[in-house]
């Protein structure tokens, strides 16, 4: 049966040309209101030995039929089952993880679960856009909100909706309902301090970003015993759609990743 939380994005290939047999797997969680599919294009932007695997949670693009899950308790354990099944699959090959702000938050929450059960753990994660878990919470939750003040408020703090989807009020409908239902997801996350992850991680963000700022992804570097880094990139909350920045990114994740080459 197809797994329909994990998709795999192979790149165009030329004639004759095969991918390795053995791939380190990079599996990509997106951001609130978006689809893995966003990460696709990434597949052709990496090198052949790198596999990569969008996550995709229910609720949105093939799974639209599925409810989405609004409380990370509920999500993470669900998650956990069914990415064990994928370790069994791969035999011990290294992973990795790459998150963007909401898809940051449910990688992290991903290999406390998989350091709880004493499994197999990336052997990096990067997560790019999301403010550190361990800070108390501050901010307006803004999931409850109308949709006219919801669009008001996450076009404020985000830059809009794209115009493909503003200009079709159903799929803008769509795209609300599912974007309000992630930001419950991660607006109820209740941290607990154990256990800590020894996992190198690269948190990564935006030199513009007002939602998140550096001063809110330092605190990162507390909840690895692995080392941590970070780095910031040109562009706002979404600095990965800045063309400057974006192949920056890639580069940092190939240079992390190089040593656990399969191949």
């Amino acid at each position: 049966m197809h797994n329909l939380w994990f998709q795999t994005f192979n790149p165009k290939l030329g004639s004759g040309a095969e991918l390795p047999q053995s791939r380190l797997k990079l599996y990509a969680f997106h951001f609130a209101g978006a689809s893995c599919q966003y990460f696709q294009p990434w597949a052709n932007k990496l090198p052949s030995w790198i596999e990569l695997v969008g996550v995709q949670l229910p609720g949105r693009w093939n799974r639209i039929q599925e409810p989405a899950f609004l409380r990370m308790e509920q999500l993470t354990p669900v998650l956990g089952e069914v990415f064990i099944k994928e370790l069994q699959e791969s035999a011990g090959n290294p992973y990795a993880f790459y998150g963007h702000s909401l898809g940051g938050l449910v990688a992290y929450d991903l290999i406390r679960f998989l350091t709880i059960k004493a499994l197999q753990l990336p052997v990096h994660i990067f997560i790019s856009s999301k403010r550190a878990v361990n800070l108390p919470y501050t901010g307006l939750t803004i999931y409850h909100l109308p949709d006219a003040e919801f669009e008001k408020t996450i076009t404020y703090l985000y830059g809009g909706l794209p115009p493909e989807i503003a200009s079709e009020p159903d799929m803008k409908k769509l795209f609300l309902d599912i974007t309000k239902k992630d930001m419950e997801l991660l607006d109820t996350y209740t941290f607990n301090a154990e256990p800590l992850i020894n996992v190198p991680m690269t948190v990564l963000g935006g030199t513009d970003d007002h939602v998140v700022t550096i001063k809110e992804l330092q605190p990162w570097q507390e909840l690895s015993s692995a080392t941590v880094e970070l780095q910031q990139f040109p562009g706002g909350h979404f600095f990965l759609r800045d063309p400057e920045s974006e192949p920056k990114v890639i580069d940092i994740i190939v240079k992390n990743l190089e040593q656990y080459k399969t191949i």
